[in-house]
């Protein structure tokens, strides 16, 4: 799913199977954007052809989704970096945290925290003090990183709380903030 490309048969009973595998014939492949929430390109089906996932804004929301908390610090040109995941945190499942708007090719900070105590740090706001951890990451050619982990905390509730600083020159203080997010993985 990290890559963004769909694969295997879905059935519907009025389309019959659709095969996502498939994109033969100069046809785009059906995928998924980790940062938009939206899916893009074809699957056939076997019953009406090739189906265009990308016609009619088809988006994935959020399964448990993460509370957007603000606080983000714009960086070069007036660019806001935005924080979001998707998927459910739940034992046995898979989610994705995507990082998109940052400044291309840099790296990135992402915090997390069990508290929310917004604190002023490099002229914004950092929500996650104290950090529990950092996972250090370099942004893509477009300013987008996106990262697949296992869901899961066992059987008690934790609230989680996500932002990333992004390095970024044209930023007071040469680093932009993320918006913070918030989700509850139980």
């Amino acid at each position: 799913l990290a890559t963004g490309f769909l694969s295997g048969f879905a059935w519907g009973e009025n389309v019959g199977w659709l095969n996502f595998s498939t994109g033969t014939l100069g046809v785009d492949r059906a995928r998924f954007d980790p940062y938009s929430h939206a899916f893009a390109g074809y699957a056939w089906g076997e019953n009406i052809g090739w189906l265009n996932l990308g016609d009619g804004g088809v988006t994935l929301a959020a399964f448990n989704p993460a509370d957007d908390l603000g606080f983000a610090k714009a960086g070069t040109g007036g660019l806001v970096p935005e924080f979001s995941y998707y998927g459910l945190l739940s034992s046995g499942n898979d989610y994705v945290i995507a990082l998109r708007k940052g400044k291309p090719g840099v790296l990135s900070a992402w915090y997390v925290s069990l508290s929310n105590t917004p604190t002023a740090f490099k002229g914004g706001t950092l929500v996650l003090i104290p950090v529990l951890t950092t996972a250090l990451v370099f942004t893509d050619v477009n300013g987008m990183v996106a990262i697949q982990l296992p869901g899961g905390t066992g059987s008690i509730p934790i609230d989680v709380y996500l932002q990333a600083a992004i390095a970024d020159s044209g930023a007071t203080f040469g680093l932009a903030l993320s918006n913070a997010v918030a989700g509850t993985a139980p």
